[in-house]
């Protein structure tokens, strides 16, 4: 969760859309959020979701990018969803 409200808050400061928050408040809002997406999806019958885990990507991403296509039932180019991780991008790691 830290590393998901420290990339948050550089993108709002960026964006000068700042308010005083502390990472708590943030945090619940964020929670908040989530739960009502997640809420939403279960009402609805006609929506299937798969949840993939950021660091599992990272880590995993040929197993990651079967599951993917195999969820969506295509014929995917599985190999250049491996080659689209890029580990570089990952910031705020020391969070």
């Amino acid at each position: 969760m830290s590393q998901i409200l420290a990339s948050q808050t550089r993108m709002l400061r960026q964006k000068g859309n700042m308010e005083d928050i502390s990472d708590d408040a943030m945090a619940k809002k964020f929670d908040e959020h989530l739960k009502k997406i997640q809420s939403g999806i279960e009402r609805h019958r006609n929506i299937e979701c798969l949840y993939v885990n950021y660091e599992d990507v990272i880590k995993n991403p040929s197993e990651n990018a079967y599951y993917v296509a195999k969820f969506l039932g295509k014929d995917l180019y599985v190999g250049a969803m491996v080659r689209s991780v890029n580990k570089t991008l990952r910031r705020d790691r020391d969070v």
